[in-house]
């Protein structure tokens, strides 16, 4: 995780622990030692399901969650409630990435923290430089009781996350237009 997969899954760059199991499968690489910026590599990374700990993504995406939470009761997020979800869980997937001209993209990415489901898609690129999406789908049973959010039942919440692999940020200006 330390190394090159960091670029095909960012949320597992600098992660304290992950516990679980990865595979991949190489379809497609053209490796130029001597000029990385025009290899071309494609394939799919298998989850076989995964717990992820604390690291610079995983904790911008449980911010996700906890602004998702705060929307859905009706309250403001407290800056300092301790957060009791330190850990992601990923389940069982198959993730298509691609290397092209220093971008490694990938799409449809899914994380779980509890009921909240978050799927990036997007990438980095070589110099650490991210650009991607989390989108959250919003859960029927999130708004059933809410009259104001349930005409959100059924669509989609995007928030482009940027800044750098060890410095991710999330642009949560999505979330005060629901």
């Amino acid at each position: 995780c330390q190394g090159w997969l960091k670029y095909v899954a960012p949320i597992l760059s600098n992660v304290a622990s992950i516990q679980g199991q990865l595979s991949l499968d190489v379809e497609r690489a053209e490796i130029m030692p001597l000029d990385l910026m025009n290899q071309t590599v494609m394939g799919k990374l298998y989850v076989h399901g995964a717990t992820v700990g604390p690291g610079p993504l995983t904790d911008q995406l449980i911010g996700i969650a906890r602004q998702i939470r705060a929307l859905r009761k009706g309250t403001t997020l407290d800056p300092n409630t301790i957060n009791e979800d330190l850990w992601v869980q990923m389940p069982e997937q198959k993730v298509a990435f691609t290397v092209d001209r220093g971008m490694i993209s990938h799409k449809d990415l899914q994380i779980k923290v509890g009921d909240v489901i978050v799927n990036t898609s997007g990438g980095a690129r070589l110099d650490g430089q991210l650009q991607m999406i989390a989108s959250v789908p919003v859960q029927p049973d999130w708004v059933k009781e809410n009259q104001y959010l349930a005409a959100l039942s059924g669509k989609t919440i995007d928030l482009p996350i940027g800044g750098s692999i060890q410095q991710p940020r999330v642009d949560f200006a999505g979330l005060g237009s629901v």
